[in-house]
């Protein structure tokens, strides 16, 4: 023990000098905030070593054994100028955890010492932690169960089954959720081959181009942009690229079995609405175009016939609903005198704002407006997602949201959609007036 150490132990009532190693880092820390200072004689037993990063640590192992020898944990101290080993054991686990990192071969004769005992549970993890970082400087993915395996450093994978019940546990045992960490490493990874993509063609990919490159291995398939970011038109929107035109090289036929889809999808007559919030289908503009009209390419798709009353969605004040419930919910604004406008855009009560959203209906109440949107095919996950976004726009921007849905409509009569309407809106206020 150093006389600078006897300072601190002066007193029987003093803490050991442990502790203060466990509070303040080391006892340097502690002399410094003491304004001690420390005797020039003593000043060989206070390294900077413990400021140094890990691959340094490992790189002073490694200039040792191919200069002076065989690192010895004892020779490893302060006052000969080296790190201490407990330094090496606080970051790698143990001494021995550290030779194996710094690829440091361990003589036959010297086995004994370090076969001794098996590794224990954090000298493992510390292993894991170690090669993963080493990994993740080129790569994407955390190791694989094989690369574990062929690792003449780590444990088997055996083991780390035997000790933390598999690969999974073990890496939530050194903070990475496994699963999300992959999935969000592959979704990068989709991200930068995408974009990598779009720059060589010299503009957004659509989804024939993407399966075209997914064949030689330039990005991933179709399929699976779809099933992480729910169709190719949210992946553009995703990657701030303009969306290509959903229909532009569709066939005749194609356009009939895409209507034909979205018919058995929602169940009911699709409307133009529906059409123009499919990702997936061609714009109304294209279907008035190449058939003549929505309800003609309706009757083409086997949808509806010459005998139905095609006028049902059109209001006694003369407003056209796109679907059922906006019917209703229609009705009942006339009926009831209340001041409102159908099918206005976001963009004229969000700056800056492009996309060709549009609300239901604004409804102005006692000087406020409410923005009404139905959404009807929450069954969907890409419609899902566009609700979500919608949601979402509206509270960033201070809007004020009434956002409904099929189960809202299962009483459709006109009293139940009233009250409906203006229990939303009383509960907002209240919620207004607790904040």
């Amino acid at each position: 023990m150093t006389n600078v150490h006897v300072v601190l132990k002066v007193k029987e009532s003093m803490s050991s000098l442990s502790l203060y190693r466990k509070r303040f880092g080391s006892i340097k820390n502690v002399l410094e905030l003491l304004n001690i200072e420390i005797p020039e004689e003593e000043k060989k037993n206070f390294s900077n070593f413990k400021k140094i990063s890990d691959e340094d640590l490992l790189q002073i192992l490694i200039d040792y054994n191919n200069n002076i020898g065989f690192p010895i944990q004892r020779k490893f101290k302060s006052k000969n100028n080296l790190p201490s080993y407990t330094l090496y054991f606080h970051r790698f686990g143990s001494f021995r955890n550290a030779m194996i990192l710094a690829g440091i071969e361990i003589p036959e004769n010297r086995m004994k010492w370090f076969d001794r005992e098996n590794l224990s549970d954090e000298e493992i993890l510390k292993l894991l932690e170690f090669y993963t970082n080493k990994k993740l400087e080129s790569n994407t993915y955390l190791l694989t169960n094989d690369e574990i395996d062929n690792n003449k450093y780590m444990p088997s994978m055996s083991v780390y089954v035997s000790r933390f019940g598999g690969i999974v546990n073990a890496y939530s045992k050194i903070g990475i959720d496994y699963y999300e960490f992959n999935n969000l490493a592959m979704e990068k990874d989709m991200i930068k081959k995408y974009k990598k993509l779009a720059l060589k063609l010299g503009h957004t990919p659509n989804s024939r181009e993407i399966d075209k490159a997914s064949q030689n291995c330039e990005c991933y398939s179709m399929g699976a942009y779809e099933n992480h970011f729910g169709s190719v038109y949210q992946l553009q929107v995703y990657c701030d690229f303009i969306p290509t035109i959903i229909g532009r090289n569709k066939s005749d036929e194609e356009l009939i079995e895409d209507l034909q889809e979205l018919y058995e999808r929602l169940g009911r007559v699709p409307t133009q609405k529906d059409v123009n919030m499919c990702e997936w289908m061609a714009s109304i503009s294209k279907y008035n175009d190449v058939f003549g009209g929505f309800i003609e390419s309706l009757k083409i798709a086997g949808i509806v016939n010459d005998s139905q009353n095609s006028k049902c969605s059109i209001t006694p004040q003369g407003n056209y609903c796109r679907s059922s419930y906006e019917f209703d919910f229609c009705i009942m604004l006339e009926n009831k005198g209340l001041n409102f406008i159908q099918e206005d855009y976001y963009s004229k009560y969000i700056k800056d704002f492009t996309r060709r959203f549009r609300f239901d209906y604004i409804v102005n109440i006692n000087n406020v407006d409410y923005f009404i949107e139905i959404f009807g095919m929450m069954e969907h996950k890409w419609y899902k997602d566009k609700v979500d976004y919608k949601i979402k726009l509206c509270k960033d921007n201070n809007l004020i949201l009434i956002d409904l849905y099929k189960k809202d409509f299962k009483k459709s009569d006109m009293e139940t959609l009233y009250n409906l309407l203006m229990s939303k809106v009383d509960n907002i206020n209240t919620y207004k007036e607790v904040i």
